[in-house]
């Protein structure tokens, strides 16, 4: 028996260590217990009181037999005490109803327990029934009422949302320690071919312009105000607010990447204004063409989300190996970008040709002192970040539009941007 509750004594540590660990841990971060975490921290938090509970009732009975000990030691020294007196003394002990983990530990099923996995049945009988009638039924507990009370209504917690941001994964990304940034635009952004040079004569220079540019970092934020009863009373909506809240942050990103190009002096590509072609599918290849002849190696092409679907279906209706066999345009990933106009698409090595700069991540910031919030109880979510979506190279671009191809093939007029 002194194993069986040394061993629930460790668990029971071990289990009150992970659980001040865990709080601890999420204190330190300044944030709620995500909901794997707080599952755990439920099902911890109950096995301790199970234990707890196993605890005092093996603690009550050590008393009890302790009790009954001393008892009987008295009787046995009491010369004078006649035998008869023994039941009545003891039916004194035992008026009270007769636990149930007490008529486990004298069972034979506690006594051969192996110390690991789940003991044989106790069947109570012979003694205990006797037992029973003389003194009292075996203890039970009061039934447990499942429809009195108060009830607790259930919230559904939508999943926490996935927000991608697809054109921010293709482009550069610089983080910089102050506000103001600078770069340079070289032209031509890639530096011409050498050429061979004969022994002792004067070796040429290497053509290429530099041109410093400088700007500062923009301050994009948002906020969102939240009762304190709601934080209390909805689980992960601190959580969902957010996530939201970053999203936005992250689609006004891509919204200034899409200004950014639409303002850089991106070449025009090879046979006209801008890569052109009977269709937009075509311009994209001219266009893909004109990058890698700039010295580039085009990773995504980016075009209005309506424009995808028409360039999917034309392929799908032409071919058998579309793009729900094989995604992409000539091997380059197709992003979908809402504020590109339709019509128009940019085809380039986005990671040399786009820079975004930026002070670090978005930064979300909780207070109830706002205006009279405190009062009120409401408390706000603000997020911000300080950033700046250049074009950097754009030569490593090129912008595509639909139009003829004779500036290509010399028929007809092409149509530029």
């Amino acid at each position: 028996m002194l194993t069986y509750l040394r061993r629930l004594t460790d668990e029971r540590d071990s289990l009150t260590t992970s659980a001040t660990e865990l709080a601890n841990r999420a204190a330190d971060e300044d944030r709620d217990l995500t909901e794997t975490e707080a599952t755990s921290m439920r099902g911890w938090q109950t096995r301790c009181a199970e234990i707890d509970g196993q605890l005092a009732e093996y603690n009550a009975q050590a008393e009890s037999q302790r009790a009954y000990a001393r008892l009987r030691a008295t009787l046995e020294q009491d010369d004078d005490t006649p035998p008869a007196r023994t039941p009545a003394r003891l039916n004194t002990r035992q008026a009270e109803p007769i636990g149930w983990g007490e008529a486990f530990v004298e069972s034979d099923a506690f006594a051969n327990y192996p110390g690991a996995g789940t003991s044989r049945r106790v069947e109570v009988s012979g003694v205990y029934e006797q037992r029973a009638a003389d003194f009292g039924v075996l203890q039970t507990r009061a039934p447990i009422a499942s429809t009195d009370g108060v009830v607790v209504p259930y919230i559904y917690t939508a999943p926490q949302p996935n927000f991608p941001t697809p054109l921010l994964s293709v482009c550069g990304h610089v983080t910089v320690s102050g506000n103001a940034v600078s770069w340079v635009q070289w032209t031509p952004a890639q530096p011409p071919a050498a050429g061979v040079v004969a022994e002792g004569a004067a070796k040429p220079e290497m053509t290429m312009d530099a041109a410093p540019v400088s700007d500062t970092l923009d301050t994009i934020a948002h906020w969102k105000e939240i009762t304190r009863q709601a934080l209390e009373d909805i689980p992960q909506i601190r959580a969902t607010v957010e996530s939201k809240l970053r999203y936005g942050i992250f689609r006004k990103l891509e919204a200034d990447i899409a200004v950014a190009l639409a303002g850089a002096p991106i070449p025009p590509a090879s046979g006209g204004s801008a890569a052109a072609g009977d269709t937009l599918l075509n311009a994209i290849r001219v266009g893909l063409a004109t990058v890698q002849g700039n010295g580039y190696d085009p990773n995504a092409v980016l075009v209005n989300p309506m424009d995808a679907a028409d360039i999917d279906l034309a392929i799908m209706g032409g071919t058998l190996l579309g793009p729900t066999q094989t995604p992409g345009l000539w091997g380059l990933r197709v992003v979908g970008v809402p504020d590109l106009p339709a019509g128009t698409a940019y085809v380039g090595d986005f990671q040399q040709g786009v820079t975004v700069f930026d002070r670090g991540t978005t930064t979300v910031y909780l207070t109830d002192s706002h205006a009279d919030n405190f009062i009120k109880n409401v408390l706000l979510l603000l997020a911000e970040i300080r950033a700046l979506a250049t074009v950097p190279e754009p030569q490593a671009i090129a912008e595509c539009t639909v139009g003829a191809l004779a500036a290509r093939t010399g028929g007809g007029a092409s149509s530029g941007k």
